[in-house]
């Protein structure tokens, strides 16, 4: 979080004074992504499995993203939008056992202010879907794959006009969600903390 607000605060230095468009029309982007996933397995009564602990990894990754962008009036602007994120995270248990997460796909709503003419801040928020298996290697229970329901996330970004039609994107997000295990009952809490640098088009 301190990361993005000083990019978000360079950025505003930067910005120099000449005018475009507020945020307005369409953007397709592309993202470079730093992904950390932190488990915990919770058992079927409700209990956290406490001699496996907590278990983070970290991973790169990329993802793609469509939004358009509305002018409410003045500098407030929302913008709807859809979006794919390469996670690709696998974080180990004392056990070496992983649990994997490989992407998400969802929608998810800006709501965002310009603070100049090429400056911008924006909350985020949506709902995805994530794709996951669990593995338990070293047990007769083998593994689980497959896919949540969808999941609230919530975040901050800012972007910045660095050309014609083209901006330097930055955001960051936290999403929870809950992964079925091998044994019923036992799922794999997760938070994942999505850090994004990219480039969007303006169309």
């Amino acid at each position: 979080m301190k990361k993005l607000i000083t990019v978000s605060s360079v950025l505003a230095v930067l910005a120099g004074s000449s005018a475009y468009a507020k945020t307005e029309g369409s953007y397709l982007g592309i993202d470079f992504i730093r992904s950390t996933a932190e488990s915990k397995y919770k058992n079927a009564n409700g209990t956290v499995n406490t001699n496996l602990g907590k278990f983070h990894d970290r991973a790169s990754g990329f993802g793609f993203n469509y939004k358009y962008a509305y002018n409410l009036g003045g500098d407030v602007f929302i913008a709807p939008g859809v979006f794919y994120d390469k996670i690709g995270t696998s974080a180990q248990d004392k056990d070496s056992d992983p649990v994997n997460v490989f992407n998400r796909y969802g929608a998810k709503l800006d709501i965002g202010y310009d603070i100049n003419d090429k400056v911008a801040v924006y909350f985020t928020n949506g709902f995805a879907k994530t794709r996951y298996q669990v593995d338990w290697t070293g047990s007769e229970a083998g593994s689980h794959s497959g896919t949540t329901p969808m999941n609230y996330f919530r975040g901050v970004g800012a972007s910045m006009k660095v050309a014609q039609n083209v901006l330097v994107n930055v955001e960051y997000n936290t999403h929870h969600i809950s992964l079925a295990s091998p044994t019923e009952g036992v799922t794999a809490r997760t938070k994942l903390d999505v850090a994004k640098i990219g480039l969007s088009l303006k169309f």
